[in-house]
């Protein structure tokens, strides 16, 4: 009886060894016995960096915060469509909070959300580009 256990154990041992010797170089990998295909290396570095970073707090909220700066400088001018630069010509008054001006106003009547809204999407652009330009160098 024990050498029959022995026997089929040794036949389980050596069935696995064959499984990971049919994965050479060049060669495709196969589904094992029970249907499972292995996945490439590539792919499953992916999947881990992806598993790791979405439970990081601080990429989560840094990125929550990017993405709403984005939204507010994509839709700021849609939304608020006051000229950055228009100044009432009226001598120097206190800022203000009126409801139409959501920042307020500065001392010459500029609306502050729209220069809010108008330097969002110049930062953007300039570190858009900016990386940009340094990505072609530094593969170049």
């Amino acid at each position: 009886m024990s050498l029959s256990i022995r026997a089929s154990a040794w036949r389980c041992e050596e069935a696995r060894h064959d499984r990971h010797d049919r994965h050479r170089v060049g060669e495709e990998p196969s589904a094992d016995d029970a249907g499972n295909v292995p996945v490439p290396a590539a792919k499953r570095a992916r999947g881990e960096f992806l598993f790791f970073t979405l439970r990081s707090k601080k990429f989560v909220i840094s990125v929550s915060i990017l993405l709403l700066l984005a939204i507010v400088a994509i839709l700021g001018p849609v939304v608020d469509s006051t000229d950055p630069l228009a100044q009432e010509m009226l001598p120097m008054r206190h800022p203000t909070l009126d409801p139409g001006n959501w920042f307020g106003t500065t001392y010459f009547g500029e609306d502050v959300f729209a220069q809010f809204a108008n330097g969002l999407r110049a930062s953007f652009f300039i570190g858009f580009l900016g990386g940009g330009l340094a990505a072609i160098i530094g593969c170049s």
